[in-house]
């Protein structure tokens, strides 16, 4: 399983909010607000055990559906016009939420246990 880092993800968050041209990095200010959300986003899905990846190392196969969720909880920080229409609202949160859970709920969680059967 490839992962993106934590910039990489940041940097796609702020493209899909109109932020950040393409090829482009993030201001300081800009990835701090990103990455505190991308943190309150991750223990939010444990807790409904969803994520199974690190803050830092996030699976390319969610990597979309996790960006779109998190841009979600951006809105009232990027409030245009665009960024209200596809992220906006409670309807559109759960939705993209219930995306990210079906991408989640399949993949074998790595931190349970292995138990070793013996012939």
């Amino acid at each position: 399983m490839a992962d993106a880092t934590l910039s990489e993800v940041t940097d796609r968050i702020l493209q899909k909010l109109y932020v950040l041209p393409g090829g482009q990095t993030a201001e300081a200010e800009d990835s701090v607000l990103v990455q505190d959300v991308i943190v309150s986003v991750n223990e939010e899905l444990r807790d409904d055990e969803l994520c199974y990846w690190s803050d830092t190392a996030f699976p390319k196969s969610i990597k979309e559906a996790f960006c779109d969720y998190v841009c979600c909880r951006l809105t009232g920080d990027y409030p245009s016009e665009k960024n209200l229409a596809k992220y906006g609202g409670e309807a559109n949160r759960i939705g993209y939420k219930r995306i990210l859970a079906s991408l989640c709920e399949s993949r074998e969680r790595i931190d349970k246990p292995t138990k070793a059967v013996f012939y």
